[in-house]
């Protein structure tokens, strides 16, 4: 319990920069938040899809983002990105089905979502956005969380 507390106090409010990072070799299909057909959504023909994870660890922030996307691997298969919070720690809760979407021809797929993030400085919960860009031919991702008030 104290190396858990030791370890959210990383998530001090300089530090919540959002990760994206390559899926694991094999991701495990239980990490899939249920229901299934709430936490997952599809963009243009299924080229794009964005899957809610609960890793259930660390249990204050378990939430993550599966972005499932172009360019395609060699084999055929599209890259495999997860985006997570500052020092790959998760967060406290996702809210998929209020996600907003849209394609900007020059940016490409635009998406947010509300999120509740972990304050370690208080241990308490708070309330932000988390938005991310996909250039499907680049594979590129940008991410901004932005917190209300600031």
């Amino acid at each position: 319990m104290i190396r858990l507390a030791a370890a959210l106090a990383l998530l001090t409010a300089p530090a919540l920069a959002q990760t994206v990072t390559d899926c694991a070799q094999e991701v495990d299909l239980r990490l899939i938040a249920e229901p299934w057909d709430s936490a997952t959504r599809a963009f243009p023909e299924g080229d794009i899809r964005v899957v809610l994870l609960d890793t259930r660890d660390p249990a204050p922030v378990p939430f993550r983002l599966l972005i499932l996307s172009p360019p395609y691997n060699d084999d055929g298969t599209r890259q495999c990105k997860v985006i997570s919070g500052a020092e790959d720690w998760g967060y406290a809760n996702m809210d998929l089905a209020a996600h907003d979407a849209a394609f900007d021809p020059d940016t490409g797929l635009l998406f947010s979502l509300p999120v509740t993030i972990w304050r370690a400085a208080d241990e308490t919960t708070g309330p932000a956005t988390l938005s991310f860009s996909l250039n499907a031919g680049s594979g590129e991702i940008a991410t901004n969380l932005d917190l209300p008030g600031e």
